[in-house]
């Protein structure tokens, strides 16, 4: 997908140069990463509808979706999870680390996948 952006923001159909400002995406680090990394004077700027349908559906693919119904204190800490977008950026990692501590042992799998996707992250590089 990146790759798409970086193309877009070389030239246009006409081969026009885009001026693109700002990159809407989910909150996950390598995207942001790579847009930084890749596309000077780009702002990544995530998108709290987008990141919330990125976590559920990872409920839903790990079959957590019953628990998620059923389970208040399970529903309440992935919703936790969600609320970290409104956490100021330095108080991140602490906040992370205090949720994993209380976090429902049935939900292991949703903290190793956000802690993947949203807290580390991997880089990739597309321009030279």
């Amino acid at each position: 997908m990146l790759q798409l952006y970086v193309e877009l923001c070389l030239m246009d159909e006409q081969g026009f140069k885009v001026s693109v400002k700002y990159i809407l995406s989910d909150f996950e680090v390598a995207a942001r990463k790579s847009i930084l990394l890749n596309l000077q004077g780009v702002k990544p700027n995530g998108c709290l509808f987008q990141f919330s349908q990125n976590i559920w559906r990872k409920v839903l693919q790990l079959g957590l979706s019953h628990l998620y119904n059923t389970d208040l204190s399970f529903q309440l800490h992935v919703k936790c999870l969600i609320a970290l977008a409104f956490v100021p950026e330095s108080d991140v990692l602490r906040a992370f680390d205090e949720l994993k501590a209380v976090f429902p042992a049935d939900g292991n799998e949703v903290l190793k996948h956000f802690s993947e996707w949203y807290m580390l992250g991997k880089v990739q590089k597309f321009c030279t």
